[in-house]
């Protein structure tokens, strides 16, 4: 469902520069998504064109779902450079292909040409869980949020580089985050409050506790694991 509306979401956003395309957008691209010998439906493929050179058109993006056997298609694409990205059902635990890497997957595409074969591959990883409590309802109504008070939620990997999580789910409690991670990667939680205090579960300030400080990795076969958070009124000056 979420993907679905992913999908409906990044289309509906991008209509107006898919109906602008110039009138060399003859070439396709066609392709398979896979975990292992495994190959994946209900992927949600990505690509996005990278600018040629300063001044080139704004780069373009569109998405798609896999097929039930896997397989992904574009058409009507002009030549250049095209970064592919795949997230799968959160429930299957695997990596999206575009996170925890420096080197996302690439494919050149000359005009007119028909590119076949293409194959992502998508690695098994461990889901990481956020509980982030509000009990003085200072982020928000259960569905409004607060535009003045705002958390982020996220982990940071070894190269400095920030990864943020998706909000799973909100109640009148607080919410829910989650983030599918590598195995054998060090990561340190990344818990940031905007006008609020953010504690962790022995009322420590997130920043100072020992998850965001202490790097922790997981590995092939760990169960996932489930960080608490509170957040409460922000201290101004130490008071």
């Amino acid at each position: 469902m979420k993907l679905s509306l992913i999908l409906v979401l990044t289309q509906a956003a991008l209509i107006s520069n898919l109906a602008a395309q110039p009138v060399n957008a003859t070439a396709s691209l066609q392709g398979v998504v896979s975990d292992g010998p495994k190959q994946l439906s209900n992927v949600h493929v990505t690509y996005t064109r990278e600018l040629a050179k300063p001044g080139d058109a704004t780069p373009m993006m569109f998405g798609t779902l896999t097929d039930a056997k896997g397989q992904f298609s574009f058409s009507g694409l002009i030549s250049g450079s095209y970064v592919l990205c795949a997230v799968a059902n959160p429930d299957l635990s695997l990596v999206p292909t575009c996170k925890f890497t420096m080197s996302p997957q690439k494919v050149t595409i000359a005009t007119g040409q028909a590119v076949s074969g293409v194959k992502i591959a998508m690695q098994k990883g461990t889901r990481l869980e956020f509980r982030v409590d509000d009990p003085f309802r200072l982020l928000s109504a259960p569905t409004v949020p607060n535009p003045d008070k705002s958390v982020f939620v996220g982990v940071q990997s070894v190269e400095k580089l920030i990864h943020s999580a998706t909000l799973d789910s909100r109640d009148v409690l607080g919410l829910n985050y989650y983030i599918i991670v590598p195995h054998g990667k060090p990561l340190t939680a990344r818990i940031q409050g905007q006008n609020v205090d953010v504690l962790d579960a022995s009322g420590t300030l997130a920043e100072q506790s020992t998850n965001t400080k202490n790097p922790f990795a997981f590995q092939a076969g760990d169960s996932s694991l489930r960080l608490g958070y509170s957040v409460v009124h922000k201290k101004v000056g130490g008071k």
